[in-house]
């Protein structure tokens, strides 16, 4: 196989479509926090029944506390899963700042390696220490101790077949 060079084009949007997909940037509704932000409303709805409830009869105070407490707790673990959603969103937020930096973006793919040169910097990365590759009709991911993605839009739809099959013969067909 020769050596194939490939111009990376970066476009933030490009990026961002694929990271914020799926309702992933919400804070209350993204896939992590989407189950504790159910459970906080319910108890929540559930506490505002036991008030009244409470206010009107003045029974089933027990209840009320029992449930306030829930309620309380449910509170501070969607605090929890807000707080991983927005670290990840910032981390996101921050590559995307340092990757739009970058003047120079090429994608180099020999027979043992392949090479990603932003600029002044090259990471040069041996088929071998690849662990997964995930490949669909939008992007390409690879996995090793540092994981790269490469979506379909950066390069034209040439190329993106070329890198697929690449790697699928590297990657997916030698694990």
């Amino acid at each position: 196989m020769k050596t194939i060079e490939i111009d990376l084009t970066f476009r933030r949007a490009d990026f961002e479509e694929l990271y914020f997909r799926n309702g992933n940037e919400n804070l209350f509704f993204s896939p992590t926090a989407k189950t504790q932000t159910h459970i906080f409303i319910f108890l929540g709805l559930l506490f505002l029944f036991f008030l009244v409830h409470f206010r009107i009869t003045n029974e089933s105070q027990e209840n009320m506390l029992f449930v306030c407490i829930l309620w309380i707790l449910s509170a501070i673990i969607l605090g929890g899963k807000i707080y991983t959603v927005l670290k990840w969103r910032k981390s996101i937020k921050t590559f995307l700042d340092k990757t739009s930096k970058y003047k120079i973006n090429k994608l180099i793919v020999s027979e043992v390696s392949i090479s990603i040169i932003q600029d002044d910097k090259e990471h040069i990365e041996k088929w071998s220490e690849f662990k997964k590759a995930d490949i669909n009709d939008e992007l390409i991911i690879l996995c090793s101790t540092v994981n790269y993605m490469f979506p379909k839009k950066s390069m034209t739809n040439q190329e993106y077949e070329l890198i697929k099959e690449i790697v699928r013969d590297r990657i997916l067909n030698t694990v």
